[in-house]
């Protein structure tokens, strides 16, 4: 097999699918469709980049950039083809990311620009686990679904996991418009580590010290995206308005009283994002 570009950056898994492409092209004796490099790669297939070359007459040659996606087993590839319906059936809808070729050359984004306007770089969403409910009573529940995921990844990124077992969950005590309120939620972490999970003191201790110098408002939010009931949950709207309202209103100038305020500055929350998506692992 050639060495493509990219091939240093991915596992031998990954190198052997390759393998299969390029030796399938020869077998077919494809002259016409030729592997650029390697883009990368996920937990469950590796992507191509691919170019094909056509003569529609003696003195025109035209040349075709493409990504080909190549998953490891029978299981991805069933999630690959799920992945590839979607993609088709969201194709031009509103509120959906997707490719749109322009003047300047590709971009992401979505038609509604105030939602998500167009980049140049991208995040693809993964719709290999999507699936169609046909259950009309179970409208509005897929929102809720994702705002609970949504809550998940703060309460990891704050200090803390969802375990969706008995004592996961707790009766907590949050504050709304000045009357306080309790409602059991998955969140339980917020108030303290779950002793489940055998922790030295340490470690207790040092993830007591986050949670003191956590905003209150963090707290209250996630506790109810984690809400154990869907009808405690936010709504989408909701907690849209919640988090432009407090991105507005609270600059780094607001955290200087926390422990950890400079964590709140631009520079600061661009190095986060950088850490933690951009330069993210993929394995």
């Amino acid at each position: 097999m050639a060495l493509y570009p990219g091939a240093g950056k991915v596992r031998q898994d990954a190198l052997k699918e390759v393998g299969s492409v390029d030796s399938a092209f020869q077998r077919a004796g494809e002259s016409r469709c030729k592997i650029v490099g390697i883009l990368g790669e996920g937990t469950g297939g590796v992507a191509l980049k691919m170019t094909t070359v056509n003569k529609p007459s003696p003195n025109l040659q035209v040349a075709r950039n493409f990504i080909l996606k190549r998953a490891y087993n029978s299981q991805q590839e069933e999630s690959l083809r799920r992945e590839i319906d979607f993609v088709r059936r969201f194709r031009g809808d509103m509120h959906i990311a997707q490719f749109f070729s322009l003047e300047g050359g590709p971009v992401h984004g979505d038609l509604d620009q105030s939602e998500h306007p167009f980049v140049n770089s991208l995040v693809l969403i993964d719709f290999g686990a999507s699936r169609i409910d046909e259950d009309k009573s179970k409208v509005g529940q897929a929102a809720k679904m994702n705002i609970s995921k949504m809550g998940e990844v703060m309460l990891n990124l704050i200090g803390g996991m969802v375990r969706k077992v008995a004592s996961g969950s707790s009766n907590m005590t949050i504050t709304v418009d000045g009357e306080e309120e309790t409602l059991r939620s998955w969140a339980r972490d917020l108030d303290g580590l779950n002793p489940a999970y055998g922790a030295d003191a340490d470690t207790v201790a040092g993830h007591k010290d986050r949670m003191d110098n956590l905003d209150p408002d963090i707290r209250r939010l996630v506790i109810r995206c984690l809400a154990t009931s869907m009808n405690n949950r936010p709504e989408l709207e909701d907690l849209v308005e919640e988090v432009e309202q407090n991105v507005s209103n609270k600059t780094a100038a607001y955290y200087t009283k926390y422990k950890y305020g400079s964590n709140e500055t631009d520079s600061a929350v661009e190095r986060i994002m950088k850490e933690l998506l951009h330069d993210a692992k993929t394995s």
